[in-house]
């Protein structure tokens, strides 16, 4: 089962840095790309509201919780600005790409010899 970092009950510091892990972002822009219920209620989609967040944290999570308290969840502060995934997704991929070059550019002597 894949769930979504930002409904763990962790330090903020923690949490943020699992949500700019690589693989989260891509795993959480596909979801959020393949399921409108995950991108509607995604913490930080909507204008922070405290009742509303106060709200998610109670009932949200018990047992036979009507579907409408799912939604409460985006007004609740986001670790990360979900509108920024895909500037983070750009970032570790145009990381990826130049430490991968510099990599196997360095080891290009090797190959091939032996």
């Amino acid at each position: 089962m894949i769930f979504s970092i930002s409904t763990l009950n962790v330090s903020g510091w923690l949490k943020t840095l699992l949500e700019i892990n690589p693989a989260a972002i891509y795993i959480t822009l596909t979801r959020n790309a393949l399921m409108a219920t995950e991108r509607l209620s995604a913490p930080g989609s909507q204008p922070y509201s405290k009742a509303l967040c106060h709200v998610w944290k109670t009932i949200g999570q018990q047992k036979g919780a009507p579907t409408k308290i799912l939604y409460d969840s985006a007004y609740c502060p986001s670790a990360i600005n979900p509108s920024h995934l895909w500037y983070y997704a750009t970032g570790w991929a145009v990381l990826a790409l130049v430490v991968g070059f510099f990599f196997f550019w360095r080891a290009e002597t090797g190959y091939g010899r032996g």
